[in-house]
């Protein structure tokens, strides 16, 4: 996405899980939106600690990839 919008800030939202939200992620948006995905959950608070922790775990490979310039992997 961000190769052809350099100076937007990239939205993603709408029917986004923790299933989905890896495949966004990788798209590089700056903003994810996950109303439903939470609120519409059996466990809501299971949930929203899973986005929680998904979002933690991609945010420190992110800090590893910048810092030693390789690849981002989910894991």
């Amino acid at each position: 996405m961000k190769t052809h919008s350099r100076s937007s800030t990239i939205f993603v939202g709408g029917g986004i899980t923790i299933d989905t939200l890896t495949r966004y992620m990788d798209l590089g948006p700056d903003v994810a939106i996950f109303g439903s995905g939470v609120q519409l959950a059996p466990d809501p608070v299971k949930e929203a600690k899973g986005f929680r922790e998904l979002i933690r775990r991609a945010s420190t490979c992110l800090l590893r990839s910048k810092a030693s310039r390789a690849p981002l992997t989910m894991g």
